[in-house]
């Protein structure tokens, strides 16, 4: 009988998976402002488009050369924009260059598309709060995996709670045709779950207030006449801008602000103004934090058109993730399937702390960690996106690896599932060194343990 804690689906519903073609962008990104704008005329919402790119020691550097898209079009009437987390390939500290899980990526703009598009595959027509609240599942569910997974990749937890880090905004025209903006915050840190152990958890995070500075935004904001502004990644300049426009009357825009505030708060400026005060908190705050600039990515959304993009070409792409399956086992639940076998797909399984007993397990494209084997054959073929890492256990006489030369695709796994046979006691020819044997054409196909 089969017994776990939680399978869970990622992005639960189902989706379609393109190979990365980001592989060497910048991881995540840090330097993102977003700021989303709406008043009677409608709604703007605009990011800048450079890139951070990660230098190993918790720092991020601008990384001019390389912009990104941080702005999608959700539907015909709202659009979506994402500072912090862009891209995390699922690496070891130790081989920062080596990707060997690709299809367990993340980015987090595809994890909205991927969302997105199952929804639509229902033909559901969610209001924006259900979407919200949907779009922060799917991210906290893929976060939760992702920072455990990174963990287990030798990831310092400084580093992990950096990474994961992303401030969503939604805006548009919502199902009942009112203009809203949206914003959530989501971070991880860890904390203990029933099964006694520390796992990585991702939850949203409640609102900042700084002294002298507007409180973050969160949660869905209707957009009525007067102006609200919500923004999101390097927002302090702009948050300092709003609070004191006087210290900055030396540009137009600002007086023009001012005056357009004291007269009817703000519900007189039209789209194309306000695509202007957007321009300039970037480039204010461009100018004292080098990771904010490049060209703007704009959306303009009225009530009666759909929404309308202006974006920078030569964008590196976003793509939607990739579904997987992760099965977290109880303390001491066993699976076991009297002879039967856990088949591998082309969809990728994380196994944690699972114990098999007298199963066939096919290794090739998934992902075993603090697992035990006993009494299974263990079935490798040199598949990609494949983890096998020293915390597994194998155990008892029957237990058997099959191997074939293609499995020498990738030696570093070879090397940790070999030492865990008994090569003297189970009737092979290969003896010597893992690479050695991997070099050689004479691989057996078969090994025991005893």
């Amino acid at each position: 009988m089969v017994t776990h804690r939680a399978l869970l689906t990622c992005l639960i519903l189902a989706a379609c998976w393109e190979p990365s073609h980001a592989q060497d962008a910048p991881r995540p990104t840090r330097g993102t402002l977003i700021t989303a704008m709406g008043n009677k005329q409608g709604i703007v919402v605009m990011t800048d488009s450079r890139a951070s790119r990660g230098d190993g020691e918790g720092h991020f550097v601008a990384d001019p050369e390389h912009p990104i898209q941080k702005l999608i079009k959700y539907n015909e009437h709202l659009v979506c924009a994402a500072a912090g987390l862009w891209l995390e390939p699922a690496r070891k500290q130790s081989a920062p260059q080596e990707n060997i899980l690709p299809k367990l990526d993340i980015q987090a703009l595809g994890i909205v598309q991927t969302y997105r598009d199952a929804v639509r595959s229902r033909g559901a027509n969610q209001s924006m709060s259900d979407t919200l609240a949907g779009l922060s599942a799917a991210i906290r569910s893929r976060f939760d995996i992702q920072a455990d997974l990174n963990a287990y990749l030798g990831h310092s937890a400084e580093e992990i709670a950096n990474i994961y880090r992303l401030q969503l905004i939604l805006a548009g025209i919502d199902t009942d045709g009112e203009p809203k903006i949206g914003r959530i915050e989501i971070g991880v840190s860890r904390e203990r779950w029933d099964d006694g152990q520390l796992h990585w958890t991702a939850r949203e995070i409640l609102p900042r207030k700084q002294e002298g500075l507007p409180a973050d935004c969160h949660g869905l904001m209707p957009v009525k006449d007067e102006l609200v502004v919500c923004s999101a990644g390097i927002d302090g300049k702009e948050k300092y801008m709003l609070a004191h426009p006087e210290k900055f009357t030396q540009a137009s825009i600002m007086r023009d602000y001012i005056a357009a505030c004291d007269r009817d708060h703000g519900a007189s400026l039209s789209l194309e103004y306000l695509k202007k005060l957007g321009h300039l908190f970037k480039f204010e705050t461009g100018y004292f934090d080098d990771r904010v600039g490049g060209n703007d990515q704009i959306a303009t959304i009225r009530k009666d058109t759909d929404v309308d993009l202006e974006m920078p070409r030569n964008l590196v792409p976003i793509t939607n993730q990739a579904p997987f399956t992760v099965w977290i086992c109880r303390p001491g639940a066993t699976i076991t399937g009297m002879g039967g076998g856990v088949i591998g797909s082309n969809i990728p399984v994380i196994f944690e702390s699972c114990t098999f007993v007298t199963m066939q397990v096919f290794l090739d494209g998934n992902v075993f960690m603090h697992c035990i084997f006993r009494d299974s054959e263990l079935v490798y073929r040199g598949g990609d996106n494949t983890l096998f890492e020293d915390d597994n256990r194998i155990e008892g006489n029957k237990s058997v690896l099959h191997s074939s030369p293609n499995s020498c695709r990738h030696p570093d796994i070879m090397e940790r599932l070999a030492p865990q046979f008994d090569f003297e006691h189970g009737g092979t020819a290969w003896h010597g060194t893992k690479s050695q044997a991997c070099r050689s054409s004479h691989l057996p196909t078969t090994l025991s343990t005893h």
